[in-house]
């Protein structure tokens, strides 16, 4: 039995265009666009990361659900996104486009500037700026993962490295970001052979 696990990438913006973008930024995106239309697009979103509850069809439905905007798009950004997914998946990464608490925030946006313009069917331009308004969210997503390198160091030199793993992990592990859970374990590993393995 395969025992291996799965560490998913959120990408966002930064990730994948090397800038940063804020808040503003992804408002400013979404602005003149169906409210209607959005959350018709972010619900299916929502429901169908519920019911696969990132199992074995994770890609499979990341690809299904990002594929929504970008059929709509034109070549070059096609081009960008499969680039970017063979880049991290090279580096042994999972990367995913979608995940629920980056959804909600997405969410949030949309009622935040609510307009009542009529359902109707994303341009390709709207389906970019949705796409890139996506990925700005996400990076408010991925730092909303944190844990102060000084916590760190202050729980080694306490012996209380059990109490932070469990914490920080559990947060981790709810929130999906692979990078700050492999540096964790890391920093764990480090601690461990150190202090106590080798004892």
């Amino acid at each position: 039995m395969d025992t291996r696990s799965t560490i998913y990438t959120l990408l966002d913006y930064h990730l994948y265009y090397g800038t940063e973008k804020t808040i503003d930024d992804a408002e400013e995106l979404i602005s003149n666009i169906s409210s209607v239309a959005l959350l018709d697009y972010i619900s299916e979103c929502i429901v169908n990361l519920y019911l696969s509850n990132n199992g074995n069809e994770t890609g499979k439905i990341q690809f299904m659900l990002v594929s929504r905007l970008l059929d709509k798009c034109d070549v070059t950004a096609k081009k960008k996104w499969k680039d970017e997914v063979l880049k991290q998946g090279k580096n042994g990464n999972s990367p995913i486009m979608l995940w629920d608490y980056s959804c909600l925030l997405f969410y949030g946006l949309i009622f935040k500037n609510f307009n009542n313009s009529a359902e109707r069917n994303l341009s390709s331009d709207e389906a970019k700026r949705v796409f890139d308004a996506l990925l700005i969210v996400n990076g408010i997503a991925n730092g909303k993962v944190d844990f102060d390198e000084d916590d760190l160091q202050n729980t080694q030199e306490e012996d209380k490295m059990n109490e932070f793993l469990i914490t920080n992990l559990t947060r981790c592990a709810f929130r999906n970001i692979g990078k700050k859970i492999v540096h964790l374990i890391k920093k764990s590993y480090i601690y461990l052979t150190t202090n106590h393995l080798n004892t």
